[in-house]
């Protein structure tokens, strides 16, 4: 799928983020999605607009489950899985270290993918902790997790990912929670293997290699 059918095919918003995201995870495989075999559930902690979900219902998953908290982009979200409705199911909610009411604010109108914060105002948000997410979903296929600088406290938080096939997900060595300690390499590797995920790994951005990386993991 090139960048022609792209605009055609999926809703974006002209002159934001979201044109670059849909290239990058649809175009390139960011996350190297592979073809599914099995009917398990995929989660996407952070769907934007769908990219990670079309990549996934594309290679043949038969559910995805996406959680996405701003609005605007849970709308766009919509509109996009619209042709998978009976694959897909979407909660229009944040992902974070514990179940609470949270907000949400975009830094700058074009930043679409990377640029919210729980801060004291903006727009009021529903937060399941993660650990509820697990015991919501006992039985994961792939979980994705781009959770815009909150990915350090989610792992963090996880208790038991024993029901985790497989892991992917962005990190931001630079956005972090307030509180709470930046991300590194060491952290991330440490953390995937003491989840269970024996077999890991991490690609920096080739354009921004201090301030992001994709990383997997798998059981086995």
């Amino acid at each position: 799928m090139d960048e022609v059918s792209i605009q055609k095919l999926v809703t974006f918003r002209p002159f934001t983020q979201d044109l670059q995201v849909l290239f990058e995870v649809l175009e390139h495989n960011k996350y190297c999605v592979e073809d599914f075999e099995d009917d398990f559930p995929v989660i996407d902690i952070g769907a934007h607009i769908g990219a990670f979900a079309l990549a996934c219902l594309q290679h043949g998953a038969k559910h995805v489950i996406c959680y996405e908290p701003e609005q605007d982009s849970f709308e766009i979200l919509e509109e996009n899985t619209q042709p998978w409705l009976h694959h897909v199911e979407l909660y229009n909610e944040a992902v974070g270290s514990v179940t609470r009411g949270g907000f949400l604010q975009r830094i700058s109108p074009d930043r679409t993918a990377s640029a919210h914060i729980f801060s004291g105002g903006g727009q009021h948000i529903d937060v399941l902790g993660i650990n509820d997410l697990l015991l919501r979903h006992p039985v994961i296929k792939l979980l994705k997790i781009s959770a815009n600088g909150c990915e350090k406290l989610i792992l963090d938080s996880a208790k038991d990912m024993s029901g985790v096939e497989a892991i992917c997900g962005e990190v931001n060595f630079r956005m972090n929670s307030v509180g709470h300690v930046r991300p590194t390499d060491r952290w991330l590797i440490k953390r995937l293997y003491d989840l269970g995920f024996k077999k890991h790994g991490l690609v920096h951005d080739r354009r921004d290699p201090t301030g992001k990386a994709v990383f997997f993991g798998r059981r086995k």
